[in-house]
């Protein structure tokens, strides 16, 4: 009996054993951005999140936390509100979300001032409230916090900052205290307004938090709320998550006495940056088993390389304390047997720098497809630091990045290898304000790009143009187009390509496109006179090829995809003989432009119409430049337009909350109304009318008097 129960524990040890180590694992950061809002909506995840960005806000979609999908601009900078009378950009800050009666309602921060945006979709596009026609507080104010209680109330809780106190500064009888400090109120979501009388000051900054208290965030466990912020300031290494808690929801609120969430180096002994920095401006959100989770944006690296040589000349790679990208990250929380609040680990609240497992009840969905002539890719790994490489370095270590691609590349040129990404990549050729192109060198044998390790993910590459000269495996990046004139192109030279499972795709706010890849080489015709396509035009002759080689697409959403050489924008062209194309996982290509926008005169009002595009969820119709409303058919019937008045129509379509074409080409329509100029309609006009036709002065139909007679 004894023999049996000592193996029947040993085989409960092993399979503890084997589950614990076949447990998938993560390493943070797990997506871009800083400020990160999660909204769990059904089975699905929508970050929403400060992306550095002077077009708006974007949205990135994941069913585990960890694997992040790029899906393109949510809300446009064109469509915010903007501070009065002032010129000077600051951004576009954290956006947060709550869905109230089937509706999602975004709170922003444009140029220190808060609005709100409404949108029937997660994905957008958010659009202001026509009620709301300002600001929610006009005056300096910054980082908004939606929160419902048990009761449906909705509550709103943010920052106010200004420098100097002013008694005559006040917000419902109370004096505006200077520094950044935490106000709450109820919130009217009839109106989007605040409920009168219920706006009061929470939070003051106070010693130690470098006059910022910002980032609030309100939950609930039990009869207790807890009004989370963050302390210290985004840019200092104890920038850290704060608690205080009330028995309502508009205080009193006793702080703690020390942070629920803070960096266990606040020395930086880690000169390397493989600790979590600045720690906070956070939300919590829940596993799909329930467990709590609070996400966060830290600096993975606080360190840059200095360029300090010694006497031959090498570099010393001396660390400077600098700040990196802020990026998103996140972490166990819950509440212990006392309900306090903690965050990353329990003992002593720290975030985890470290592989960690996937949330409770979450699966890695991500695969890696190292076949064909990636089958036996050199394990070899070159690191690439954007911000904090320098291409005097070998690269061999993660202390020892070089700075760009091209310089990975050519180290990797005879063995091929993983060219690992640490940081976000913005592509530039010269300074900062060149086209933005990238000519990966050729390598004897093939080449992975991916982020440092599979369990850290989605970095940025902002490009223009890549121009592939070798054979790649594109992997765990988001693709984010330049904004500048003309489509982004990725140009594989028929090289064989692989855009992994990892790989997903923003769109240009600019031109409302995706990037798009050519298995050949690009030929651009167009007149721009930009640098950059010198370096993409080619001769006809050049423009065909008998290589054989493999374009695989698995992921991401793309403007369109060619096989072969692209002589126009065609969604899928096999003009290469030998070309061997593939889109075998989820990747959608969107030739998104709408056609054939045509318009008439109706009784009802102007009817417009035009053809399907393929993938499109609805078209949004616009009018004169100015959006008169959506359609989720190819009809579309203009009640408010003005008889008498030229109009010019143009369709946009949208998939997933998201413009996914260049506007179609205007249509212009033209009706009649009042003819004798007298500033009025009447039955004279009509007659008016009529004689014109029958003299071909103008070119009309009865309908068009009938219409006009309609409206007498």
């Amino acid at each position: 009996m004894k023999k049996l129960l000592i193996l029947a524990l040993s085989l409960m040890l092993c399979t503890i054993l084997m589950v614990a180590a076949s447990a998938a694992e993560f390493v943070n950061p797990v997506a871009p951005g800083a400020d990160p809002f999660v909204l769990k909506d059904g089975d699905t995840y929508y970050l929403y999140a400060t992306c550095g960005d002077a077009y708006g806000y974007r949205v990135f979609t994941s069913k585990n936390l960890v694997e992040w999908e790029g899906a393109g601009y949510c809300l446009l900078g064109e469509d915010v509100y903007q501070t009065p009378a002032s010129d000077t950009y600051y951004g576009f800050w954290a956006p947060e979300i709550i869905k109230y009666e089937d509706t999602y309602y975004m709170i922003y921060t444009a140029n220190h001032r808060m609005g709100i945006a409404s949108s029937d979709s997660p994905f957008g596009p958010f659009t202001n409230d026509t009620e709301n026609t300002g600001f929610l507080v006009d005056m300096q104010t910054l980082d908004g916090n939606f929160f419902i209680d048990n009761n449906g109330k909705v509550y709103l809780y943010f920052v106010t900052n200004i420098a100097k106190e002013d008694p005559s500064v006040r917000l419902n009888g109370t004096i505006v205290p200077s520094g950044s400090n935490i106000w709450g109120c109820e919130l009217d979501m009839e109106t989007l307004t605040i409920k009168e009388n219920t706006l009061k000051l929470l939070l003051k900054h106070q010693k130690g938090d470098e006059n910022c208290v910002e980032g609030p965030f309100m939950i609930k466990n039990g009869n207790t709320y807890y009004l989370t912020f963050s302390s210290g300031g985004y840019t200092n290494v104890d920038y850290a998550v704060c608690c205080a808690t009330s028995s309502s929801p508009l205080g009193t609120f006793t702080r703690y006495a020390s942070p629920v969430l803070e960096c266990d180096d606040l020395t930086k002994t880690d000169v390397y940056g493989k600790h979590l920095y600045g720690t906070a401006h956070h939300c919590f959100t829940t596993a799909p088993s329930g467990e709590l989770y609070i996400v966060y944006h830290a600096h993975r690296n606080s360190w840059t390389f200095g360029t300090e040589v010694d006497k031959e000349g090498n570099p010393t790679n001396t660390p400077l304390d600098t700040v990196g990208p802020r990026v998103t990250c996140i972490d166990k929380a819950g509440f212990d047997k006392d309900g306090k609040l903690w965050a990353g680990t329990r003992e002593k609240g720290v975030p985890t720098a470290t592989e960690q497992t996937v949330p409770t009840g979450a699966v890695l969905e991500r695969e890696t497809h190292y076949d064909g002539v990636f089958a036996n890719v050199e394990n070899k790994t070159i690191y690439v630091a954007y911000y904090d490489g320098i291409d005097t370095n070998d690269g061999a270590t993660y202390e020892t990045p070089v700075k760009t691609i091209e310089r990975a590349a050519e180290i990797l040129k005879t063995t091929g290898g993983t060219i690992a990404l640490i940081q976000d990549y913005k592509v530039v050729h010269g300074s900062e304000d060149e086209e933005q192109y990238l000519d990966i060198p050729a390598c004897d044998k093939p080449i992975v790009i991916k982020a440092a390790s599979e369990k850290n993910k989605d970095l940025m590459l902002t490009y223009k143009f890549i121009s592939v000269n070798s054979d790649v495996y594109f992997d765990n990046i988001i693709f984010v187009p330049e904004t500048r004139d003309g489509m982004s192109v990725i140009e594989c030279n028929f090289n064989n390509v692989t855009f992994g499972d990892g790989v997903s795709t923003l769109f240009s706010p600019k031109r409302r496109e995706f990037p798009f890849i050519i298995g050949g080489r690009w030929q651009y015709t167009g007149a721009n006179p930009a640098e950059v396509y010198n370096n993409f035009r080619y001769e006809e002759s050049e423009l065909s090829t008998d290589k054989e080689y493999s374009l695989k697409v698995y992921s991401g959403t793309w403007e369109g995809v060619a096989a072969g050489t692209m002589k126009g924008r065609v969604a899928v062209a096999d003009s290469a003989p030998n070309a061997i194309f593939a889109m075998p996982g989820d990747a959608i290509i969107r030739p998104a432009v709408v056609k054939n926008v045509e318009t008439k005169t109706s009784s009802a009002g102007t009817i417009v119409t035009f053809d399907e595009v393929e993938y499109a969820e609805k078209y949004q119709v616009l009018r004169n430049g100015d959006v008169v409303g959506y359609t989720d058919t190819t009809r579309f019937v203009d009640t408010t337009r003005v008889l008498g008045n030229d109009a010019e129509y143009e369709v946009r379509a949208y998939a997933n909350g998201c413009c996914i074409g260049a506007p179609s080409k205007v249509d212009t329509i033209r009706t009649y109304g009042d003819m004798n100029g007298n500033g009025k309609l009447d039955f004279a006009d009509a007659l008016l009318l009529l004689e014109a036709i029958a003299d071909g002065t103008v070119y009309a139909t009865i309908l068009d008097v009938l219409v006009l007679m309609r409206n007498v």
